[in-house]
């Protein structure tokens, strides 16, 4: 599958957006950055699911995202967050592994879960142009994949 993406966002995951121990929302926390991409309105979308790891990939197709505030009713709060539909590619990720969620020229989007210290993990930071990554999305600059 060729990739051509329009713009990224990165972060590192955190316990609470992949274990359902801790949590039953499935859902990434989003800040300003997924907003740029998603913008303010809820949006109910399909996204290709990909995790990689030093041995395997595993791909989800068409699974179900919607982009929304879950303080839409507040009139001084947002907390913008990005629910996905339980998937082969979340049971792989692990706390800390990278989370990249891409929108491809075509506007299709594109989430990516990359194994941290797997061999892709700093081929991924160097195609995204990231030289650190923290548990808050950051914009990805100089997109070279």
């Amino acid at each position: 599958m060729p990739f051509a993406f329009a713009t990224a966002a990165a972060k590192h995951l955190s316990s609470v957006e992949i274990n359902n121990w801790n949590s039953n929302q499935h859902e990434f926390n989003g800040v300003a950055s997924l907003r740029r991409m998603f913008g303010y309105n809820r949006q109910y979308l399909y996204a290709n699911f990909i995790f990689w790891d030093n041995d395997y990939i595993v791909e989800d197709d068409a699974v179900n995202i919607t982009w929304y505030d879950a303080r839409e009713n507040s009139l001084d709060r947002t907390e913008y967050r990005l629910y996905y539909t339980e998937n082969s590619v979340v049971k792989h990720a692990q706390v800390n592994d990278l989370l990249v969620v891409g929108q491809q020229t075509d506007n299709s989007i594109v989430i990516m879960i990359v194994r941290h210290g797997s061999q892709q993990y700093n081929l991924f930071m160097r195609l995204f142009g990231m030289t650190r990554v923290t548990s808050r999305f950051v914009i990805c600059n100089n997109i070279a994949a």
